[in-house]
């Protein structure tokens, strides 16, 4: 039996960007590398899209990506926004966790590219559920010190062009440290206990 246990990944909650998404025109060659098997990154374009997508370091594109790391990629985080996406992305992570967020149109998130990651079409696409779409993505690469803040900082510039910017900014996970003895899991919720 595997020790691993599964956690939601970090990400913003799902809100609606399509005023923000359907300003966005996805050069060709982008559009046509979501079909492949190999994950290809661009540049181009990227100077056009509207603010703060503009400030993005590359476009990333992929039908999937196997488990992989990014070992040239030493001392940063990279962050994702997902312009066209019906996948599922995982990370291992310490303790033997793996976790994992689903990715559609305006899911952002983050990924420690030291640790083990792979994007996968959903459950949905495999099943015969969900139309099979490749992705297609804007990646930040930023300092790791400074992916937390650089995070934020996204969360509340697109939640600018969101439809329901009130709910985006209102529903982020807030973390307490708990006071007193108890160290548990918060009732209903197995993930701290998992951790420990």
């Amino acid at each position: 039996m595997s020790s691993n246990k599964s956690v939601v990944l970090g990400s913003a909650p799902q809100v609606d960007l399509s005023p923000l998404l359907a300003q966005v025109t996805v050069p060709a060659d982008v559009a046509e590398a979501a079909q492949s098997q190999l994950v290809e990154v661009f540049r181009e374009g990227i100077a056009t899209l509207p603010h703060p997508l503009c400030t993005a370091s590359i476009w990333l594109a992929c039908k999937e990506a196997w488990p992989h790391t990014d070992d040239d990629f030493e001392g940063l985080h990279f962050i994702n926004l997902a312009i066209q996406a019906h996948h599922s992305f995982t990370q291992a992570l310490p303790g033997g966790l793996i976790g994992e967020v689903a990715v559609r149109p305006g899911t952002l998130f983050h990924t420690n590219p030291l640790c083990l990651h792979w994007l996968s079409p959903s459950d949905q696409v495999r099943n015969g559920l969900a139309p099979a779409t490749g992705y297609i993505g804007l990646q930040w690469e930023v300092p790791f010190h400074e992916a937390e803040e650089r995070f934020n900082w996204l969360v509340a510039e697109l939640g600018k062009h969101a439809l329901f910017a009130s709910l985006y900014q209102d529903e982020r996970p807030v973390f307490v440290t708990p006071e007193g003895d108890y160290s548990g899991a918060a009732p209903g919720h197995g993930i701290a206990s998992a951790a420990a």
